[in-house]
């Protein structure tokens, strides 16, 4: 079902809200343009029922509202807890026992898999991650340290024009933490990061 300047998906509204400029270098600084699609519960389709879930976020910033209009589009279901503006940097978001990590390096993706790190926190053992676009696990563990991550290599799928990766993580408890990481596709026909989540619990 199709709504002018809005997409169903699941029974939620997913509205295209804004123009994202990216700064990059390709030799010398350009500037591209390209349309974001703001996500709600689109990508996670595990256990809980979609509407159910509300995530913490590290959302692209561009100066212009972007990351602002990320949360009030999101119907309360994310949260904009950290801010980045440049691709170079890495970037985490935490909850009380799981917390994931993506380098500058994985920001930008030339092909259709990235890599995101999980530290169990609180004393907890990471048990296994599942990669939600080949519904099968990606790591088992368990991954007890609580001081370092566990690198786990994760498939982007595109779908309607949007391209996540999407995950499961579970930790001794047991607790289970659904997650993903959306890239848009600019011009130079490579994947930039414009979200990274987990969900909040």
């Amino acid at each position: 079902m199709k709504r002018r300047g809005a997409e169903v998906i699941n029974g939620d509204e997913i509205k295209v809200i804004w123009v994202m400029s990216v700064k990059f270098n390709t030799g010398r600084e350009q500037f591209m343009r390209f349309s974001i699609l703001v996500i709600t519960s689109f990508l996670i389709s595990f256990a809980a029922p979609a509407h159910a879930k509300v995530f913490k976020c590290g959302c692209y910033d561009n100066g212009k509202g972007s990351a602002e209009t990320i949360e009030s589009d999101s119907g309360g279901k994310v949260s904009c807890a950290e801010k980045f503006t440049s691709f170079d940097n890495s970037l985490s978001i935490q909850e009380s026992k799981l917390k994931i990590y993506i380098d500058g390096d994985n920001k930008i993706q030339g092909d259709k898999d990235t890599e995101i790190r999980f530290r169990p926190r609180d004393g907890k053992c990471l048990d296994f991650v599942a990669d939600g676009w080949k519904k099968s696990i990606a790591y088992t563990g368990p991954w007890c340290s609580n001081d370092s991550y566990k690198t786990v290599s994760l498939k982007i799928s595109q779908d309607d024009g949007k391209y996540t990766a999407k995950f499961q993580a579970q930790v001794t408890g047991p607790k289970t933490y659904d997650g993903f990481a959306l890239f848009t596709k600019a011009p130079d026909s490579k994947l930039y990061l414009t979200t990274l989540c987990l969900e909040n619990k």
